[in-house]
């Protein structure tokens, strides 16, 4: 692994699905990571730690997305609520 742009993600940015992937903003620093995207309409597949996929719709709860993110924060999340 790199820790670039190429093999880094974060959960702080909002999904991008579309007919491109998410474009770098104008002026964004070197150390810019984004969030992640999809050439599929509307979701972005994910793989997560126990092994599961999921295809996360764009609409999804920002608080949930980064709550998804993070290991360490002690909270269990409910995909049927998205809470």
């Amino acid at each position: 692994m790199s820790g670039t742009r190429a093999t880094l993600r974060n959960t702080g940015t909002p999904l991008y699905a579309g007919d491109t992937l998410q474009p770098l903003p104008a002026g964004a620093p070197d150390t810019y990571v984004g969030g992640f995207s999809s050439y599929h309409t509307g979701a972005v597949n994910v793989l997560l730690a126990d092994g599961t996929t999921r295809a996360l719709e764009t609409t999804i709860d920002p608080q949930f997305l980064q709550r998804l993110g993070n290991r360490a924060d002690g909270s269990l999340l409910d995909w049927t609520t998205g809470h």
